[in-house]
């Protein structure tokens, strides 16, 4: 069970009467926080924790007093007009000061005096860049749409030109062959569409033909056809190469996110439920937290902290955490490329969380004061330093390649097996033309004697 640390502080003079004291370093989500808050372990839990238990430390010894914890379950809640867990001390006067950051809101006004801002909050959506193929069709990406745009019309030009070519050639082959009746020594060219469509999108595949043009003109269109997709596909496949290794910068707001196909999660600890269920106005936060994050008929993707940053480290997630202590889990366990596709994204921006005594104590004029002068001092800032982490840098080097998985060549395998079944349906259909061919000249030999002499003049 979560806990909270309560404490009572005693005055260090000979004649000091017992003050009864709430500090509460924060909201321990794991028991074993209690024996950590001294070193350095396990920085990634309860960090605000261990953070403010420090600053406390600094004040006590600025007002000459010390401290004795007790530990709470809970920041606190309103039951029947009282609270419970911490604030319950507060309120009850068992205790006078809340070493917990608790984030105000006009609820507890009624019995808290807020001291100092000692946690600056900043929760993030923290994940790792996808891949281009796993968002967009990186076998359009190559080229812009301008480039697409003039390769077909040349494609288009070339098919046009190609026929005409070997129209021309064909009539005068045909009173060539008429004088000399020589015979052909090679497959040419019909002057048909079809033929001169085929060629020119095969040379654009980088494929053969089975007949070639038998005149100047023809062979030239052709050349320079096969010429210029060489170096178009050099250009194609380099960038290809380069498409696939990269993670691209494709979501860069919670609109990008929220149309993405990233899967979402969110710390579980108090106030990110608070927030994400009472304080998300905004319509797209709303839609985020119903479709990705909550949706109905589903379980809540709220996950401790080791569960969520290895989420991060190995799919598509997106994972809502306080970046400093998200940063601290990452810096252990992530591998360094794996650091350099990292992207954070803002949600909520709440304000940061305040160190409270009880309504009217004694000790908060000390207090402020105090905290006044370890902020002056550097204490503050170099303790967090300390147990807040910043994002890791990227050395920009990658020491090893990415693989190339089922996402990257999906669109090209669904090509393959749409033309696949293409030629199998138009294989049928010829089959079936051809028997009807059969059967209707077995039926009227003389419409296949006019066959015959009709394919004779051709």
């Amino acid at each position: 069970m979560a806990r909270q640390v309560v404490a009572r502080i005693n005055e260090r003079q000979w004649d000091a009467e017992t003050v009864n004291t709430v500090e509460n370093p924060g909201k321990l989500t794991k028991n074993k926080s209690l024996d950590l808050l001294n070193d350095l372990r396990d920085k990634y839990v309860d960090t605000a924790s261990k953070y403010n238990y420090h600053l406390m430390n600094h004040a006590m010894d600025f007002i000459n007093s010390s401290a004795e914890y007790i530990v709470e379950n809970t920041w606190g809640h309103k039951i029947n007009g009282t609270y419970n867990g911490m604030l319950g001390q507060l309120q009850t006067g068992k205790a006078e000061i809340a070493a917990s950051a608790l984030f105000i809101t006009a609820k507890r006004l009624p019995i808290l005096e807020y001291v100092s801002m000692t946690t600056p909050t900043k929760l993030r959506f923290i994940f790792r860049q996808p891949r281009l193929s796993s968002i967009r069709n990186i076998f359009i990406l190559p080229f812009s749409a301008t480039v697409w745009g003039l390769l077909y019309g040349v494609l288009a030009i070339t098919a046009v030109s190609l026929f005409y070519a070997v129209k021309y050639e064909n009539n005068l082959e045909k009173h060539e062959f008429m004088k000399k009746k020589k015979k052909r020594t090679c497959k040419y060219m019909r002057a048909s569409w079809s033929d001169a469509i085929l060629l020119t999108f095969g040379a654009s595949c980088q494929q053969g033909f089975f007949a070639e043009a038998q005149g100047v003109a023809g062979r030239l269109v052709t050349i320079v056809l096969y010429g210029a997709v060489i170096l178009l596909h050099t250009s194609y496949a380099a960038n290809i190469v380069a498409l696939i290794q990269s993670s691209g910068t494709l979501i860069q707001t919670v609109s990008d996110l929220l149309h993405s196909p990233m899967e979402i999660g969110v710390h579980d600890i108090v106030y990110n439920r608070h927030f994400f269920q009472h304080y998300a106005h905004d319509p797209i936060t709303n839609q985020l937290y119903h479709k990705k994050i909550a949706p109905t008929g589903k379980k809540p993707a709220f996950y401790g902290m080791e569960e969520g940053i290895e989420k991060v480290r190995t799919g598509l997630f997106a994972f809502h955490v306080e970046r400093g202590s998200g940063y601290n889990l990452i810096r252990e366990t992530f591998k360094k490329e794996e650091i350099c596709n990292l992207h954070e994204i803002p949600l909520l921006q709440p304000a940061g969380a305040w160190v409270a005594v009880k309504r009217h104590s004694s000790y908060s004029k000390l207090l402020k004061i105090s905290f006044r002068r370890i902020q002056e001092s550097g204490l503050q800032n170099r303790g967090y330093l300390r147990w807040f982490a910043k994002k890791p840098e990227c050395d920009g080097r990658q020491s090893s390649f990415l693989q190339v998985g089922l996402t990257d060549i999906c669109l090209s395998m669904v090509a393959l097996a749409f033309g696949m079944v293409s030629s199998i349906l138009i294989l049928l259909c010829e089959l079936k033309c051809y028997k009807r061919k059969k059967k209707l000249e077995k039926s009227d030999p003389y419409r296949n004697k006019k066959v015959n002499k009709a394919a004779y003049k051709r």
